[in-house]
């Protein structure tokens, strides 16, 4: 019986919230709330977790890729640029040495032309990405380097790069590899030729 007088005393002096107190608790996690919302939108991080994507990219934006494949007797080197235009389109140059032997090794680049990119090829491409970032195996003798920066105007938003080794992209379905856009430019490129 005295133990629980005791207990009934000790939680009958414990002060029990007003109004006033929770309205002030209330006001405080509301501010911290807006802060934390302020913060997050104005870093970006409405967008995405990644600041370089190809579907989605604002129209005001645009992605330059440098994308280089070396291995045994090859190396191809390319640069894409991407707008996200009402047709999103991709211009593409290739990087080959001067076949002029006075040149002395000079890299020129040629360019190939822009190309119309599908919903399918811009989601392979994020894909792709994606792919990049989970940091495939180092199985192949070829290599893949790839820098992709995001612009606005001269501003550089972000910029990723990413080397592979695993050759597995290949063979990967969904996925929508730079070589493939490549080889659709010059296609386009060889048809206007022969009209």
């Amino acid at each position: 019986m005295r133990g629980r007088r005791f207990l009934y005393r000790s939680c009958s002096m414990a002060q029990t919230p007003t109004a006033r107190s929770l309205y002030k608790r209330l006001r405080e996690t509301l501010w911290r709330f807006v802060a934390c919302a302020g913060v997050w939108v104005l870093t970006g991080c409405s967008e995405s977790p990644h600041l370089v994507h190809f579907s989605g990219l604002p129209p005001t934006d645009t992605l330059e890729v440098n994308f280089t494949s070396e291995g045994p007797n090859r190396r191809e080197v390319f640069r894409f640029e991407y707008r996200p235009e009402a047709n999103p389109s991709m211009k593409v140059w290739v990087s080959e040495v001067d076949p002029d032997p006075k040149a002395r090794g000079r890299v020129v680049e040629i360019p190939l032309g822009g190309v119309q990119l599908s919903e399918r090829e811009l989601s392979g491409l994020d894909k792709l990405l994606k792919f990049y970032r989970a940091g495939p195996s180092n199985a192949c003798t070829i290599t893949e380097k790839v820098v992709v920066i995001r612009k606005r105007g001269d501003r550089v938003l972000g910029k990723e790069s990413f080397t592979d080794r695993s050759c597995t992209a290949w063979i990967i379905s969904g996925l929508t590899r730079f070589p493939q856009i490549a080889e659709k430019a010059a296609r386009a490129l060889n048809r206007a030729a022969e009209r």
